[in-house]
């Protein structure tokens, strides 16, 4: 089994909860591209998140305000007006090592050609 096939660890799963709940409170609208097909348990490499050219700057600022919450940590590339990382890394040991995956990275973007203009127009 490689390491992308291993579950999420426990407070990884936990903060993306968190996360994906405080962008829905908000009512952003958020797309999952690729990589989510067995959250919330596993997951691909990333995940691949389409966003709202017009509500990326906010999202990124509750981003910032939320990583000193999340029970893993949170290093945000704030990138540019079209797009940014947030890679999400486990605090401390793993509670199993080996059977647990502890990091994960979420990729934000709002222009995706060929994609934006389809997504944004549903919305």
């Amino acid at each position: 089994m490689t390491e992308l096939e291993l579950p999420l660890a426990t407070d990884l799963r936990s903060d993306l909860n968190q996360i994906f709940g405080d962008i829905a409170e908000n009512s952003f609208s958020i797309y999952l591209l690729r990589g989510a097909g067995g959250l919330p348990e596993t997951c691909g490499f990333d995940l691949d998140i389409f966003v709202k050219q017009e509500e990326i700057s906010q999202i990124r600022r509750i981003l910032e305000r939320q990583s000193s919450q999340l029970k893993s940590i949170a290093l945000l590339n704030v990138g540019n007006e079209k797009k940014f990382k947030l890679l999400l890394v486990v605090r401390g040991s793993s509670k199993d090592p080996g059977r647990e995956r502890n990091w994960l990275l979420l990729d934000f973007q709002s222009s995706i050609p060929g994609v934006d203009d389809k997504l944004t127009r549903r919305a």
